[in-house]
C-alpha cells in the first residue's frame, strides 16, 4: 500500500494507511483532525512506525516535548528494521523532537534527494517556521526558494506544494509570480490553510489590505477555531483593520481569536501573533489593555522558559509591553551573553530589538531608531516571515517620525520596498 504521495507503507493494515493518509492530508492543510486520524492508524496498527513519527511532530508542534520524544522513540525502534525510506523519514523526525536542527536539516536534504515526494519530511524545511526558517543565517529565504525550486518537477499541480513555493517567492521579493502562484494553489486545494495563509501574504506584500480582508473574509467561515492556523490567519485579518485604523475591530479579534484564552491554535502561533499584534497597534497609537500583555508574558513563560529564536524577540516584546524594565534589562543582558557565546541563533538583531523595546516603552524615539536603524538587513536572521518582521521597521519608521528629519524617514519607509 502506497501514501497519498506514492510512497509505499509498511502497514499492513488498509484502516492505518487510510487514516495515516487522512493525518497527512490535515498535517499538511493545518485543518482539524490530525491527532484523531493519527490515533485511528495507531489503533488498527500499534506497529505502524510513520504514524506514531507522525505523532510525535504533532505533538511536538503543540509543545508537549515530553510525549513527542515518547512518541518517536517507538517510531524509532519500530522503524529500525524497516524500510529505508521510512527509516530516513523517522531519523529526520527524531533529529527534530531532539532539538537537533542543523542535524535534522542534512538528514532531511539527503532524504529528499532520494525521496523528493515524502511531504512531511518537506514540510519541515518548507515553512518560515522550518528548519530553514528558523536557521537563524542571513540567507534563509534564497536557500528555502532554492530547496523547494530543485523538487518542483516532483510536485506538479499539488496545491500544498504550490503554496509552499509560492511563499518563497514572496519572500524573495518575487511578488507578481508569487501572488500569481498562490492563486493557482488555492484553487487546486480550496480548504488548505497553507494555501488561504499564502494567498493573504501576497497580497499584504502587494500592499492591498482590501484585498486581503476580502480573501479572508470569504475563506475563514467554515474554518474552526481549533484548526492549527485559525489564529493566524485572524492575525492576518488584524492587520488589515489596524491599516484601515479601525481599532475597535483590531480589540475584537484580538480578544476573540488572538490572546490565549481564546486562541486554540498552535502555541507559536499564539503567542508571537498576540504580542506581535499588540506591539503594532500600540505603535499605531491603538490604547493597548495590561492584562494583554500580562496573559501574553504568563503564556509565553509558561511554554517557553527559555526562549528560542524568533520567541526571544517576542519575549523582549512582551516584557516591554508589561513595562517591567528590570525584567526586560536582565533578559537583553542574557541575549547578548548568548551572542558573545555564540548560542544566539538570531545574532545580534535580538539584543538591540529587546534593548529599543525598552527605549520605545521608556519614551526614548531617538534611542529607538538609533538601536534599530543599523541591524535592519540583519533582522531576517530572527525568524518569520517579512509581514511578521515589518514590526520592527514600523518602530524604527514610527520613533524616527517622532525626532526627524523627514529624509531619514523616508529612507526608512523606502527600505520597506527594498526587503527590509
Amino acid at each position: 500500500m502506497d501514501d497519498a504521495f506514492g510512497l509505499p507503507l509498511s502497514t499492513g493494515s488498509p484502516e492505518a494507511r487510510d487514516a495515516y493518509v487522512s493525518a497527512l492530508d490535515a498535517l499538511l492543510a493545518l485543518r482539524a483532525g490530525a491527532p484523531e486520524a493519527i490515533g485511528r492508524a495507531l489503533r488498527a496498527d500499534p506497529r505502524f512506525a510513520l504514524a506514531h513519527a507522525a505523532h510525535a511532530r504533532w505533538l511536538q508542534m503543540c509543545g508537549d516535548a515530553p510525549a513527542a520524544r515518547a512518541a518517536i522513540d517507538r517510531a524509532v525502534a519500530l522503524a529500525a528494521d524497516g524500510p529505508a525510506r521510512e527509516r530516513g523519514h523517522v531519523d529526520v523526525l527524531a533529529r527534530i523532537v531532539a532539538g537537533d536542527a542543523p542535524g535534522a536539516l542534512a538528514a532531511a536534504r539527503a532524504h529528499l534527494a532520494a525521496w523528493p515526494r515524502d511531504a512531511l519530511v518537506l514540510s519541515t524545511c518548507a515553512s518560515v517556521f522550518g528548519l530553514i526558517g528558523f536557521s537563524g543565517r542571513a540567507g534563509r529565504e534564497a536557500e528555502q526558494l532554492a530547496l523547494l525550486e530543485s523538487l518542483a518537477a516532483h510536485w506538479t499541480d499539488d496545491g500544498w506544494f504550490l503554496a509552499m513555493h509560492a511563499f518563497a517567492l514572496v519572500e524573495t521579493g518575487h511578488l507578481e509570480q508569487g501572488l500569481g502562484m498562490a492563486r493557482r494553489a488555492l484553487a487546486l486545494a480550496p480548504r488548505n490553510a497553507n494555501a488561504a495563509h499564502v494567498l493573504a501574504h501576497a497580497l499584504y506584500e502587494a500592499g492591498d489590505d482590501a484585498a486581503t480582508l476580502d480573501a479572508l473574509r470569504a475563506w475563514l467561515p467554515g474554518y474552526p477555531r481549533a484548526s492549527p492556523l485559525a489564529c493566524h490567519l485572524w492575525w492576518h485579518a488584524a492587520l488589515c483593520e489596524l491599516g484601515a485604523g479601525r481599532f475597535d475591530r483590531v480589540a475584537a479579534i484580538l480578544v476573540d481569536e488572538v490572546l490565549p484564552a481564546a486562541s486554540r491554535s498552535l502555541p507559536l502561533n499564539t503567542y508571537t501573533d498576540g504580542v506581535s499584534l499588540l506591539w503594532r497597534a500600540s505603535v499605531a497609537g491603538m490604547p493597548t489593555e495590561p492584562a494583554h500583555w500580562r496573559a501574553l508574558r504568563a503564556f509565553g513563560e509558561d511554554r517557553w522558559p527559555r526562549p528560542g529564536v524568533f520567541v526571544d524577540v517576542h519575549h523582549a516584546l512582551a516584557l516591554a509591553g508589561c513595562g517591567d524594565a528590570a525584567a526586560l534589562h536582565a533578559f537583553a543582558a542574557t541575549l547578548e551573553d548568548a551572542l558573545a557565546a555564540g548560542r544566539l541563533v538570531g545574532g545580534p538583531a535580538v539584543p538591540a530589538i529587546a534593548r529599543a523595546a525598552a527605549a520605545w516603552c521608556g519614551g526614548d524615539r531617538a534611542g529607538t531608531v538609533a538601536l534599530l536603524e543599523p541591524i535592519l538587513d540583519d533582522v531576517v536572521r530572527i525568524g518569520g516571515s517579512r509581514a511578521q518582521r515589518d514590526l520592527v521597521l514600523r518602530t524604527a519608521v514610527a520613533a524616527c517620525a517622532a525626532v526627524g528629519p523627514p529624509a531619514r524617514v523616508a529612507a526608512l519607509r523606502a527600505r520597506r520596498r527594498d526587503g527590509a
